[in-house]
């Protein structure tokens, strides 16, 4: 598979589109692995190589980061350059559901800039919320749900999350490790949340 190019009011993007695909000082495979992509990550290209491709990752803070040309998807859709602001705009829900023999889990992410961002105004930088809710349900008739909620930053391409707390009116604590939320792409609809899939609620396959 060849890498997608995004162009983006001038930049160019890729998307990983394997899990756990490797980010190394320089394009070899020899070179150290200094992080690991998710499947879905959208990431800016600063120079390109015969079948690499440099690119800065949030994940690995400002030092450049390799990643092979073998390991991405084509990308041809965009919403206003900024695909991540339709995860906010728009008011969506987005779940992925696990089943075992004797139980369901529905785990659900909606976002929202809310009175984190009075102003109203989405831009780069810009303060947001996210609710996520998880449902539990077993073969016994027993369910039961809880909430989370998150405060974050939305970026063009992504959403990062880096407080969290049980009570939304309650104290916010940092997060162990921020959760960095991917907008779908190609034939897919939903978010990618550490290279999984959540699939948009709104979305009716009826529609195409």
């Amino acid at each position: 598979m060849g890498i997608s190019m995004l162009a983006m009011h001038g930049q160019s993007y890729v998307v990983i589109s394997k899990n756990d695909v490797n980010l190394r000082t320089d394009a070899s495979t020899t070179a150290q692995v200094v992080g690991k992509g998710k499947k879905g990550t959208i990431l800016p290209v600063t120079e390109k190589k015969q079948g690499w491709y440099q690119c800065k990752s949030p994940q690995t803070g400002e030092a450049p980061v390799w990643v092979s040309a073998t390991v991405a998807e084509e990308l041809n859709d965009v919403y206003d350059g900024q695909p991540a602001r339709q995860l906010v705009d728009y008011g969506f829900e987005f779940s992925k559901t696990s089943s075992t023999r004797t139980s369901e889990t529905t785990d659900t992410w909606s976002f929202t800039s809310g009175n984190a961002n009075p102003q109203g105004e989405l831009k780069s930088g810009s303060p947001i919320l996210g609710t996520e809710t998880i449902m539990f349900a077993n073969t016994s008739g027993h369910a039961r749900s809880n909430e989370k909620y998150y405060k974050g930053v939305f970026y063009p391409t992504y959403l990062v999350m880096t407080e969290y707390s049980f009570d939304p009116d309650g104290e916010f604590e940092p997060l162990d490790e921020p959760v960095y939320i991917y907008p779908a792409t190609l034939l897919e609809s939903g978010i990618f949340i550490d290279g999984e899939i959540y699939n948009d609620n709104a979305f009716d396959e009826d529609d195409w």
